[in-house]
């Protein structure tokens, strides 16, 4: 369940630009996307996750301070948890660190809880590879869902990143209710193979809050 009463939060949309690189504060490709509902439902996405350019600090502890405030084993206890993660195409400044987070996590012990990573058919395939190689028991490796151009990911009232597919979307089927955070994959060309857009469409009491698109 998507839904996560923290301290009383100002309702609305906030982007957040992860991790720093001198006074302009840009980080290496990952952005948080939080949208707090007139109930306080809370629904937070991690759009990529990856290291920062050469010049900067190249850990992920660089890109957030504090992992445990995002992805703690117990959800529960989060200060600030994570509801689904987009990865828009496979180069290592975009998904690297959280690669090696899930890596290192499981190999120090820790074991952290990843949320469901959503990303492109061949996305999802190469993330797999990569924590197959790095040893990771199936049991331990987060959900990698493959997404579309045209599906919709709902988030928020109890939707916990609920997958309509586009050509249900075409024949007018829509079997979800509620949500708050709805996130439309989008077909963008690139030097990376089946690289994907997003565009996060957040409501506040029903009507449209905010629309932001992530070309990666």
């Amino acid at each position: 369940m998507a839904r996560h009463f923290e301290d009383r939060k100002l309702i609305g949309t906030t982007l957040t630009i992860n991790g720093s690189c001198g006074e302009t504060g840009v980080g290496g490709s990952s952005y948080t996307v939080t949208n707090v509902d007139t109930d306080q439902d809370i629904v937070r996405l991690l759009v990529d996750f990856g290291f920062k350019p050469a010049e900067c600090d190249r850990t992920y502890d660089a890109v957030f301070t504090d992992l445990l405030k995002h992805f703690d084993t117990d959800k529960k206890k989060s200060q600030e948890p994570i509801d689904g993660i987009l990865i828009t195409h496979t180069h290592f400044d975009h998904l690297q660190a959280l690669l090696d987070v899930i890596a290192a996590q499981y190999a120090d012990g820790s074991r952290i809880k990843s949320p469901t990573i959503y990303a492109s058919p061949y996305g999802a395939l190469f993330m797999e590879g990569k924590m197959s190689q790095s040893g990771i028991p199936a049991e331990y490796r987060p959900k990698v869902v493959a997404v579309e151009p045209g599906d919709k990911i709902v988030f928020g009232d109890g939707n916990d990143g609920t997958v309509v597919k586009a050509k249900d979307i075409q024949n007018g089927r829509f079997p979800v209710d509620g949500g708050h955070v709805f996130v439309t994959p989008i077909a963008f060309s690139h030097t990376a193979h089946n690289s994907l857009g997003y565009h996060v469409l957040s409501k506040v009491m029903g009507n449209n809050e905010a629309g932001i698109i992530f070309t990666g």
